[in-house]
């Protein structure tokens, strides 16, 4: 695993704090090898895909399959609000680049394309997805 020092801030990235957070469990359970591709209509608590999300109250314990951003939700487990970070149109541009690729609703994207991505967006500030 890369030193999270590497890794560019929540300020950088223009993320919520614990948005920040649920993204590197993420990458870190990828890593390990903890997620499992599903197809998106799957149930499975540790199913990944990224054409499906959950929304605020789902739960992976029902088996309900997620994506980065919602996995991430998920993990990190936010307590309450936070301030709204200060974000740019290019960090913006980078989020979406990163949830929301090119074909992400074909579910066409695997764990290891995914894991690159995520991890070159936390690097980088940019998703990359080749």
């Amino acid at each position: 695993m890369l030193a999270r020092s590497l890794f560019k801030t929540a300020e950088e990235l223009g993320c919520y704090p614990s948005t920040y957070k649920g993204l590197i469990l993420v990458l870190e359970k990828m890593k390990k090898g903890e997620f499992v591709w599903t197809d998106q209509n799957t149930p499975t608590t540790n199913g990944f895909n990224m054409a499906r999300g959950w929304m605020p109250g789902g739960s992976a314990e029902c088996g309900t399959v997620g994506c980065i951003a919602g996995w991430a939700m998920h993990l990190a487990r936010s307590t309450g609000p936070e301030k709204e970070p200060s974000r740019t149109v290019q960090q913006l541009e980078d989020w979406y680049g990163l949830v929301m690729p090119e074909g992400y609703m074909g579910g066409r994207h695997t764990l290891e394309q995914t894991q690159v991505a995520l991890e070159s967006y936390l690097l980088t500030g940019k998703a990359d997805w080749s």
